[in-house]
């Protein structure tokens, strides 16, 4: 050999023993050349006695439920039940309701029951109470060929008369005779 073919021989030494395929040491622990591990949330390669990490990917699988697709982890309401998409499968539990009850000027009402105040008709809604003013077609009365307004009083000779909601009411005196 001439020592020309000897340096081009040790040469080709040297550019083998440099790409060996080293391993690595990574937070103490080894890993060999090419081997892939997990590193919290990356993914993680030895290359030769270096280490790469990429973010990783998570291949949770979303949900399909009544036709509609839900997110893995999506919490959601299907009508008396509430479910949640996990890695693909949907699971439901029963909602459970606590209708409220409503306390109004020291009174109290069930959940949809509906009250009168004065001059407003309320109802009691899951603890709250919405009221709306009751329309009043004040009944007028006719007695003896007069008209009395609603809750107008007048005399029918010894007794007091009141109209109230369209009906005459009056008391039951005899006059006396003289």
């Amino acid at each position: 050999m001439t020592p020309i073919h000897i340096f081009f021989v040790l040469a080709s030494l040297c550019v083998l023993a440099s790409a060996t395929n080293r391993p690595c040491t990574y937070k103490g622990q080894n890993y060999r050349h090419g081997q892939t591990f997990i590193d919290v949330y990356s993914e993680c390669k030895c290359n030769d006695g270096q280490v790469t990490c990429s973010q990783r990917v998570y291949g949770k699988k979303q949900c399909t439920y009544k036709e509609k697709t839900y997110q893995d982890g999506q919490t959601f309401i299907d009508v008396y039940s509430e479910c949640t998409c996990n890695d693909g499968t949907v699971t439901c539990s029963q909602r459970v309701y606590a209708k409220k009850q409503c306390t109004y000027k020291g009174n109290t009402y069930q959940d949809g029951q509906t009250f009168i105040d004065v001059y407003s008709e309320c109802t009691c809604n899951d603890g709250t109470v919405k009221c709306s003013q009751r329309v009043y077609a004040k009944k007028t009365c006719t007695y003896e060929g007069n008209t009395y307004q609603d809750s107008q009083t007048f005399k029918d000779d010894c007794n007091d008369c009141k109209c109230n909601d369209g009906k005459v009411t009056c008391s039951n005196r005899k006059c006396p005779t003289y």
